[in-house]
């Protein structure tokens, strides 16, 4: 099968051993399009290099303190960026430990963003228009929020999946509701997985579709609905990440008045 070249990384040094290897292997073999595989690790490397060089550069104008950028610049989108996920654990998870969370969500969302933000791009492939990118951020917050439940809470976090009441007669229903429990937080990786993935794939292919029909004025307003849609799928995917993390690490003083009557 040939390589589909439908984007820049195709072109990176390295990139067609990638290909044959996916398209070669026992588990890719029978993927109808491996090259797009290639694309997508590509495209995530790519963004995180970005980031990374985005960081050193920001930091570097913080050498004499927090001091806000004078003007429009990387810093003072980095700047912005990092406010509205601060803000975001601040507001929904709360508490003094908020400062705990945020270089999660603040990497995931700016990881995110930029990943679809690319897409935007003509000849660049965003990788989180793959499943398997963003079932990765999915199962990054899955196991986060978990383990700081449990740090936090010890096996109540998991006892409070049979028995949220907390209460002695809470235990009658805990066979009918820790099945229910149970799947619910299974089911949290996969819909913050498909939920980014079916946007993003829908969203770009929409702007690709009418860029072929009149490339130079009919993609514009469809270029802005595509920004905003970006933005959003990634602001969402932080506010659901922090509303996990608020209930897994959440103290339940209903239990402990239950256990101290």
């Amino acid at each position: 099968m040939d390589s589909h070249k439908e984007s820049w990384f195709t072109y990176i040094p390295g990139y067609d051993r990638l290909n044959d290897y996916f398209l070669n292997s026992t588990t890719w073999g029978s993927h109808d399009y491996p090259d797009m595989v290639a694309q997508h690790i590509y495209g995530a490397i790519f963004v995180i290099l970005f980031l990374a060089l985005g960081a050193f550069a920001t930091r570097r104008t913080y050498k004499n303190g927090p001091v806000p950028a004078s003007r429009f610049g990387l810093s003072a989108v980095f700047d912005t960026l990092l406010g509205v996920a601060a803000g975001l654990c601040r507001d929904i998870i709360g508490g003094d430990e908020w400062k705990r969370y945020f270089p999660l969500i603040a990497t995931l969302g700016l990881f995110i963003l930029f990943s679809n933000l690319i897409g935007l791009i003509p000849g660049f492939v965003p990788p989180t228009d793959n499943l398997d990118t963003t079932m990765v951020c999915g199962v990054i917050v899955f196991l986060y929020y978990n383990f700081h439940g449990l740090r936090k809470n010890g096996m109540h976090h998991i006892t409070h999946m049979a028995n949220p009441v907390g209460a002695a007669w809470g235990w009658i229903l805990a066979p009918l509701l820790f099945p229910i429990e149970l799947v619910s937080h299974l089911a949290r990786p996969l819909s913050l997985a498909l939920r980014l993935r079916g946007n993003m794939v829908g969203d770009h292919a929409v702007l690709v579709i009418f860029s072929g029909m009149l490339p130079l004025f009919l993609p514009m307003p469809f270029l802005l609905m595509g920004t905003l849609v970006c933005v959003i799928q990634a602001f969402v995917f932080c506010v659901l990440s922090c509303v996990y993390i608020s209930l897994a690490v959440a103290h339940d003083d209903h239990g402990d008045e239950a256990e101290a009557h």
